[in-house]
């Protein structure tokens, strides 16, 4: 029973995505707890000998290679751990999950580290996991995101747009390379403007594959930079409409609204931001203003 509550545990981390969005060099953890040290740790030491009383002549061989690796690196037993994902990374049934995890586990393995030595060996990895398995769709993104870690946005975009061939009706590839360029565009001095319209294309097809209220609030802001301010509400209210305490989304709204001189519902809009943030001056002397401009308008009729 012991054991099988620690197969259990593996398993569900094991296989848990290791991509967070947006989240860099961040997104490339293995994400696995360390286990304290006591009951739990032995009954890892259990399932370790069970594994490699098991191994020999199984047919599931890579996967038992596989498992060993993720109760080694529960253990801190890391040396053991990229042996295993090293020899089921080259042959046998999980060899795209074996290369994936050795990847992952050559980038971000704790203690000395060669950096370059490992970085490139990252890189080579995660192209091998990408030719064991064309669908893989972890392998893309933290490829890409190591890419633009390390500022080589051309390398990222290429990897990118290679999935999005393979794979058109993945949501997260054209999420995060649209969350890629729309930090390069906010880091661009001058802006590049240029990319607005990649940044648009992308969350497009996104939020067709899957609406989430932080692709819709992008893309409102991409179409507010590009001056296309009807699209700029439509997409930011349906931001609004799948959260409706985002304060940002709010705010962004209301500045479409100005801009197609909706006023009055850009007062409401500043009025829901302000029941959010109540101590917010900003929003009460925008809020001023507008009434003052609304005022001027009707006196003018």
């Amino acid at each position: 029973m012991r054991t099988a509550r620690v197969m259990l545990i593996v398993t569900m981390t094991c296989f848990a995505p290791s991509h967070v969005f947006g989240g860099g060099i961040q997104g490339l953890s293995f994400q696995m707890p360390r286990l304290e040290m006591g009951e739990t740790s032995d009954m890892v030491t259990d399932v370790i000998r069970h594994l490699d009383s098991v191994r020999a002549g199984d047919a599931e061989r890579g996967h038992v290679q596989f498992a060993l690796g993720a109760m080694h690196w529960l253990l801190d037993h890391f040396d053991q751990a990229q042996q295993e994902w090293e020899a089921c990374a080259v042959s046998g049934v999980a060899q795209a999950d074996c290369s994936f995890h050795l990847g992952s586990f050559v980038l971000r393995r704790p203690g000395k580290h060669q950096e370059h030595q490992d970085k490139s060996r990252f890189i080579h990895v995660m192209e091998q996991t990408i030719a064991l398995d064309p669908q893989y769709v972890r392998a893309y993104n933290n490829l890409a995101d190591f890419y633009e870690h390390e500022q080589e946005f051309d390398k990222a975009n290429a990897i990118w747009n290679l999935a999005k061939q393979r794979m058109p009706d993945e949501e997260t590839f054209y999420y995060n390379q649209a969350s890629m360029q729309w930090r390069e565009w906010g880091r661009s001095k001058p802006q590049r403007d240029e990319l607005l319209p990649e940044i648009i294309a992308n969350l497009t097809k996104a939020t067709a594959l899957q609406p989430r209220s932080l692709s819709y609030f992008v893309l409102g802001m991409s179409y507010l930079f590009s001056t296309q301010y009807l699209e700029a509400r439509a997409a930011l209210q349906r931001a609004h409409d799948l959260d409706l305490n985002d304060f940002n989304t709010l705010i962004a709204l209301a500045m479409a609204y100005k801009a197609t001189k909706q006023f009055p519902q850009a007062m409401a809009t500043l009025e829901e931001a302000l029941a959010l943030q109540p101590t917010r001056e900003d929003i009460q002397a925008d809020m001023k203003e507008l009434r003052e401009h609304m005022e001027s308008i009707g006196k003018s009729k």
